[in-house]
C-alpha cells in the first residue's frame, strides 16, 4: 500500500493583498525543517528527505484556503475549509483577542530561530458531519502514520515516517519527525482555522513577553507550554493561528500512549 508523500495547504492568491500576505507568512516561516528547491511560492518543509509526508505551502487562483492529501504527488483527497460556515458569528468574535498583523508577529520575533512543530486544521460539523468526517479520517489513516491524541480528545496526529515505519511502526524516537500534521474535529471554534504550531527556544516568560495581550492568549490547559496568537488576513471564511511552543516535542508520547489509527 502506498502512503501519503504530501498534504498541500493551497493558499489563495486572487489579488495584490493576497499575493503581498503569503510573501509575508512565507517570509515569517523560514526555519531550519523549509526546504526552498521550490517554484513560485510552492514551498516543502521535512525533517529529512525520507520522511513523509511533507507539508507543503503553495498558492493558487483560488478563492479559499483548501488542503489537498497526496499519495504519489497525485490528489486522493481534497478538504474545503471555507465550504461551511461563511461567516465569524458575533459570539466568536468576541471571544477572540485583538489579531495581529502579520508584519507585527515579524517584527516581535526577529532573530528568533524557529521551527515548524505541525501544521494542523480546526473544524466541526458545520464543515463536515460527524460521519463524513470518520470516513475521512479513516481514509488519510489507511495511507499515513496517523495516532490518536492520548487524552481522548478527537486530535489525531500524522507524523511523518519512512516506508518501513510506515508498514509496521516507530521504534526510533531520536528522530526529527517535523513537521507533524494535526486534524482537530471540535466545537471550540466555529469557523474552521488554519495553524501553524512553532517551536522557540524561549522560556514560558520570555514568550509571554513577547505575545502579551491583548494579542497573546492562552488556552486552558496549555498555558505551560504554548502562547497563541490569531492574525489577521485577507482569505475569506477561515482563521488563521499560531501557537508558539516552548517545551520539548511530544511525538513519543503520541505514538506510545495515544496509539496508531489504522
Amino acid at each position: 500500500m502506498d502512503m501519503l508523500n504530501a498534504i498541500e495547504i493551497v493558499l489563495p492568491n486572487t489579488n495584490a493583498t493576497q499575493d503581498a500576505f503569503n510573501r509575508a507568512l512565507v517570509s515569517f516561516l523560514d526555519s531550519p525543517n523549509f526546504l526552498k528547491d521550490v517554484q513560485g511560492l510552492s514551498l516543502a518543509y521535512s525533517a529529512t528527505a525520507t520522511l513523509f509526508p511533507r507539508i507543503v505551502l503553495s498558492e493558487q487562483d483560488v478563492d479559499s484556503v483548501s488542503v489537498r492529501f497526496l499519495d504519489k504527488d497525485k490528489e486522493f483527497y481534497c478538504l474545503n475549509l471555507s465550504k461551511g460556515r461563511r461567516k465569524l458569528v458575533e459570539a466568536e468574535k468576541d471571544m477572540l483577542p485583538v489579531f495581529m498583523p502579520i508584519e507585527k508577529l515579524r517584527d516581535v520575533f526577529q532573530g528568533c530561530p524557529m521551527t515548524v512543530n505541525h501544521v494542523g486544521v480546526n473544524f466541526f460539523s458545520d464543515l463536515m458531519e460527524e460521519k463524513e468526517y470518520k470516513s475521512f479520517r479513516s481514509i488519510i489513516a489507511r495511507e499515513s502514520a496517523m495516532y490518536r491524541y492520548p487524552t481522548g480528545k478527537e486530535w489525531p496526529f500524522i507524523v511523518p515516517v519512512t516506508q518501513e515505519e510506515y508498514q509496521s511502526e516507530i521504534t526510533d524516537f531520536t528522530t526529527d519527525r517535523n513537521p507533524k500534521f494535526e486534524i482537530v474535529y471540535s466545537s471550540f471554534h466555529k469557523t474552521p482555522l488554519l495553524q501553524f504550531d512553532i517551536d522557540i527556544p524561549l522560556t514560558r516568560q520570555e514568550t509571554f513577553e513577547r505575545l502579551p495581550k491583548p494579542y497573546g492568549i492562552s488556552y486552558q490547559g496549555a498555558e505551560n507550554y504554548t502562547r497563541a496568537v490569531f492574525v489577521d488576513h485577507p482569505w475569506k471564511n477561515i482563521l488563521l493561528r499560531f501557537d508558539f511552543r516552548f517545551r520539548d516535542d511530544f511525538y513519543p508520547w503520541l505514538v506510545q500512549e495515544g496509539g496508531r489509527i489504522k
